[in-house]
């Protein structure tokens, strides 16, 4: 078997308007600044923690571990209020599982909402889902992610690709000794994803991506 593993947000799903939402909500609980969608495309990547951490500010820091508490709960509720496919995914998913491919997540999501937001958008098509989870394992882009969820599909690394939108994920990928296709819909800039080994504009191309590289 084969696998593609693929980052969730920004890649999959567009969901910076849920992730704003959130933010402010806590930002506005512990008295600091509201951030803009542009700032949360610059803030999210790295975890709901570094998230939160960037829009309290430096000022803000103190308030980290209210802002954070309150950011998970209201999340929880809350994460697919705006959150949605981008256009052309479940087709893609369609497609790679007809032809014998098995779709995974490794994000740096907690690893609940991670679980939760995969099967409300995308159930049977997504066959496993790792979201963050500090307590078991690091973050991307360490490897541990991605490894965990080939060892649990018991597929090869040799016969895995990884897919993300963000310098974060061509890292993880390289990583992991996986081969990385970059998706230019997300969060990031061509110049974000230096060193993936092929580049795409647009959903459709991923199959094709997909097969060139495994």
């Amino acid at each position: 078997m084969k696998a593609v593993i693929f980052d969730l947000d920004g890649t999959l799903v567009n969901s910076l308007e849920d992730l704003m939402d959130s933010t402010n909500y806590a930002m506005s609980k512990v008295g600091a600044k509201q951030i803009n969608i542009e700032q949360t495309r610059q803030y999210v990547g790295n975890g709901a923690d570094m998230l939160v951490k960037r829009a309290l500010g430096s000022e803000n820091q103190d308030k980290f571990e209210k802002a954070i508490s309150i950011f998970r709960e209201y999340y929880k509720d809350n994460m697919c209020n705006k959150t949605k496919p981008y256009n052309g995914i479940l087709e893609v998913l369609d497609t790679l599982n007809k032809k014998g491919y098995v779709c995974g997540v490794v994000s740096n999501k907690p690893d609940f909402a991670t679980k939760d937001m995969v099967k409300k958008l995308f159930g049977d098509k997504i066959q496993i889902a790792i979201g963050a989870d500090t307590t078991k394992r690091p973050k991307k882009p360490a490897p541990d992610g991605v490894f965990l969820a080939l060892d649990t599909l018991k597929i090869d690394r040799k016969n895995a690709v990884y897919v993300g939108d963000s310098e974060v994920d061509v890292a993880t990928g390289k990583n992991s000794n996986l081969p990385v296709i970059g998706v230019l819909w997300g969060f990031r800039t061509i110049a974000d994803l230096d060193g993936a080994d092929i580049i795409i504009d647009s959903p459709v191309d991923i199959v094709t991506a997909v097969e060139k590289l495994l």
